[in-house]
């Protein structure tokens, strides 16, 4: 699926989320990562849901954004809630969702300026 923006200001715009990768700014990535405005964190070893940990979100713990989305793969899966309790108590709030979606949704609240991150569980069934 081609992800398009009205206008590209920002480097690190998702420009596409198939069964090919997750293309940032045209550079496509066939693997899980985690991408911020500023920050993209290619090499997130994490192909499942439940090998999300608060270990292998620590680059967004560092970064505090405001929204965390996790791309959860090509469908939507919920995490453990051990998992959301602590996301909370670090101050973060996370919304789960398939990858494709939290593309999509990452452009948007990045086009509105908003403090957002992204957790991409890639696989190749995505589309």
């Amino acid at each position: 699926m081609q992800l398009n923006l009205h206008q590209n200001r920002h480097r690190n715009a998702i420009t596409a989320c198939d069964r090919h990768g997750i293309a940032v700014d045209q550079q496509v990535y066939a693997h899980s990562l985690i991408i911020g405005p500023e920050a993209l964190h290619r090499d997130w070893p994490v192909s499942a849901l439940e090998q999300i940990t608060l270990a292998s979100l620590q680059p967004v713990l560092d970064a505090r954004p405001e929204i965390l989305l996790i791309g959860t793969g090509a469908r939507q899966q919920l995490p453990d809630v051990q998992l959301l309790q602590a996301l909370l108590e670090h101050g973060v709030v996370a919304e789960f969702m398939h990858t494709a979606a939290a593309c999509r949704t990452f452009n948007v609240l990045l086009d509105e300026q908003r403090e957002v991150m992204a957790a991409l569980i890639w696989q190749a069934d995505i589309a």
